[in-house]
């Protein structure tokens, strides 16, 4: 909860006093994870039940020293079988590389209980990697995109090299419930996404109204 006061306020201070989105603290939040040691975590299946997906680390949320990406509630998905693409590059090759993606699901009603399905997909170089498919905490390539969580990331180790292209993509998979309140649409949804380490082309998203940090 302190973590989450003091980044809204972060926030507040480079957004003229705007409040961030629910999605967007969380998102920021569990990009920072750390992996933590003792009997009872276990690095192979991060995220666990145990230390979920780690111990936070603000420095990875505030003031970070490599460049930002944020985008907080500003493109809607109003169909399913739809995507956005954010485009950049690795910023520095000493600091890991993270991307992540949350949404305010609707509530469900069945068991598993996503409403509305959306996917995360990152190329970097030559290599595509899906949202939560990892290997020892580590983002691997193949494996296929949760249905389940309304949560999904992409880390990758430090060592990349700066400039290596980068394509971040946010698809619609399924839209079921009303996930924009407020409006006549009732299949809809909006995310927030956070990447770190991350520069994005002079034109790099389809989005206009998306926050750069």
């Amino acid at each position: 909860a302190g973590a989450a006061a003091l980044f809204t306020q972060y926030w507040r201070n480079q957004y003229s006093g705007v409040y961030p989105s629910p999605a967007m603290i969380k998102s920021a939040i569990i990009l920072t994870g750390q992996e933590m040691n003792g009997n009872i975590t276990n690095a192979s299946t991060l995220p666990n039940g145990n230390e979920g997906w780690g111990r936070m680390n603000m420095r990875l949320m505030m003031n970070t020293g490599v460049p930002m990406k944020y985008v907080d509630q500003s493109h809607a998905f109003t169909d399913p079988g739809t995507n956005v693409v954010y485009s950049g590059t690795v910023a520095d090759a000493t600091k890991p590389f993270r991307v992540s993606l949350v949404w305010t699901d609707p509530p469900g009603t069945t068991n598993p209980a996503l409403v509305n399905n959306l996917d995360l997909t990152v190329t970097v170089g030559g290599n595509t990697y899906r949202g939560n498919v990892f290997t020892g905490g580590v983002s691997v390539t193949g494996g296929a995109n949760s249905t389940i969580d309304n949560v999904e990331q992409v880390r990758l180790p430090a060592g990349i090299a700066a400039g290596t292209p980068v394509t971040i993509t946010v698809s619609s998979v399924a839209l079921n419930g009303d996930g924009i309140l407020g409006n006549a649409d009732t299949t809809d949804q909006h995310f927030a996404l956070v990447a770190y380490n991350y520069t994005e082309s002079a034109v790099g998203a389809s989005a206009p109204f998306d926050f750069d940090g």
